[in-house]
């Protein structure tokens, strides 16, 4: 799996854990557990789930200025 899959792919997980619980209750474990990845391979990406949630601003950001 290339890099820019497996860092979508947390991405994806940490949005679908959203939809069940507050960012705060959300922990590493769970964001890995839900990617289907190693936590090694979580912290390889990002230095922690504020980092993730940047990322995934980030990334939102572009998207919609890219279909304004």
């Amino acid at each position: 799996m290339a890099a820019s899959e497996t860092k979508e792919r947390i991405a994806e997980a940490l949005a679908s854990l959203l939809n069940h619980n507050t960012f705060d209750k959300i922990t590493v474990r769970e964001i890995a557990d839900e990617a289907e990845v190693h936590r090694k391979t979580f912290y390889y990406y990002f230095a922690d789930k504020y980092e993730l949630l940047a990322f995934v601003y980030a990334v939102s950001y572009t998207h919609l200025r890219a279909h304004e």
